[in-house]
């Protein structure tokens, strides 16, 4: 008896979490079929300008180049032949 209710429980919570997950994703896809007018767009471009210019963005903008640079010097000197012994 013990064991049914358990499963049942167990079968009640697994099938609230897919719906909800379910209500999730269709909520996510709703949000992205959203209809995007050209104000929107504008003010989206506007507030990236901002922020392209306040300094914790800068900065992390700065440090993301910097690592990206490095990773390439990194893999072309992998690439590159040793020269040393030759």
């Amino acid at each position: 008896m013990i064991r049914r209710l358990a499963r049942q429980a167990l079968a009640a919570f697994v099938a609230l979490r897919a719906r909800r997950a379910s209500e999730r994703k269709a909520a996510a896809l709703a949000r992205r079929a959203a209809v995007v007018t050209p104000e929107i767009v504008a003010r989206r471009a506007e507030i990236e300008r901002r922020w392209k210019h306040h300094k914790p963005v800068r900065d992390l903008l700065a440090a993301q180049r910097a690592d990206m640079t490095a990773r390439l010097a990194s893999e072309m000197a992998a690439t590159l032949p040793d020269r040393r012994f030759q």
